[in-house]
């Protein structure tokens, strides 16, 4: 996946500010929610391939910098492709984002 593919993807999605952790202030998009599924999964597949390993407190998480965001997903499979096929408890069906200058990021 280029870097353009990226980009494209993340101005398509809804960034939902992470309301739940306002002291570790992030955003996310839901994989239901976005505009193409397959290049949703095929961002999910990048980071993890292209990515950078690092803690945050007791796990560790795949990170891909982009643009001054840090990107990753909680490192879940995959799970089937289709609009809420996905079980929330063992699939992927978020990829997070925060700014780089968080002092949680990398």
């Amino acid at each position: 996946m280029t870097d353009e593919e990226c980009r494209a993807l993340v101005a398509q999605s809804r960034w939902k500010f992470a309301k739940s952790m306002p002291q570790t202030p992030h955003y996310y998009t839901l994989r239901d929610e976005s505009p193409d599924e397959a290049m949703f999964v095929r961002f999910v597949l990048h980071i993890r391939k292209v990515g950078y390993k690092k803690k945050f407190f007791k796990t560790t998480y795949t990170y891909l910098d982009l643009d001054g965001w840090a990107y990753w997903t909680m490192g879940a499979p995959i799970g089937p492709m289709g609009r809420g096929k996905q079980n929330p408890n063992i699939h992927t069906i978020l990829i997070n984002r925060a700014e780089l200058n968080q002092p949680f990021t990398a």
